[in-house]
């Protein structure tokens, strides 16, 4: 759903794409899209005996609507972009994940702090070298309000904050000791503002985005092998 109401600025950052380059129709890929968020709110409702994951659930599909579709486009308004992403994939969809197997625990609620400032700190670097349509079209980013360079000082501030958390959870003993394997994924993490810069013609992104992907999933297969 991203990419049909983003076509227009894809047309200019990424032309290859399905719809911009023609391969699919705008009706198309819309009715592919409302089918899939359709079936996924269907699929929620099967668990009806479980009733935090199908408000999570539901929650997440309204939420994912409301950052790419006007008139609310939370994708368009800088930190309300990059804050709703952190919440979505940071902390309700670990939530949701959990909530299927037990009930919400401090364990459950730690991870999603960690995870929270783990995107919000590095979600921007998808926006990097995307500029140029993100200006014309009003979609306001880290790199087009303060940027390149500011936005990536922005990102390696704040990158610490989720090992800090881990720490200070582990501390509190609110995530088990385990939990700080997490932190072998801080050399890659702290590379992701240099790695913005870095592009393949092998990868659409840039590696700083494959990065923010590994460090990402590094998280979450820490905290499953150790909770």
């Amino acid at each position: 759903m991203n990419s049909v109401f983003d076509v227009e600025i894809d047309r200019v950052n990424k032309p290859t794409r399905p719809l911009p380059s023609g391969l699919l129709s705008r009706r198309e890929v819309t009715a592919f899209g409302l089918g899939l968020m359709a079936l996924a709110g269907l699929l929620s409702l099967t668990r009806l005996g479980n009733p935090t994951f199908v408000a999570l659930a539901l929650l997440i599909l309204a939420l994912t609507l409301c950052y790419s579709a006007p008139p609310i486009r939370l994708k368009k308004r800088l930190w309300w972009n990059v804050g709703s992403q952190a919440f979505i994939r940071g902390v309700l969809g670990p939530l949701a994940a959990w909530s299927i197997y037990a009930p919400l625990t401090k364990e459950a609620f730690g991870i999603s702090i960690v995870m929270f400032l783990f995107i919000l700190a590095a979600q921007s670097s998808k926006d990097f070298g995307d500029e140029p349509g993100d200006r014309l079209y009003g979609v306001r980013t880290l790199p087009i309000a303060y940027g390149v360079e500011g936005a990536k000082r922005i990102m390696t501030y704040l990158l610490p904050l989720p090992y800090i958390a881990a720490l200070v959870l582990v501390w509190a003993a609110i995530l088990p000791q385990g939990f700080l394997l997490s932190i072998i994924s801080a050399p890659i993490a702290f590379w992701i503002p240099r790695g913005v810069g870095i592009t393949s013609e092998k990868i659409e992104n840039q590696w700083g985005w494959i990065d923010f992907y590994a460090c990402m999933l590094t998280f979450l297969l820490v905290a499953a092998l150790t909770l």
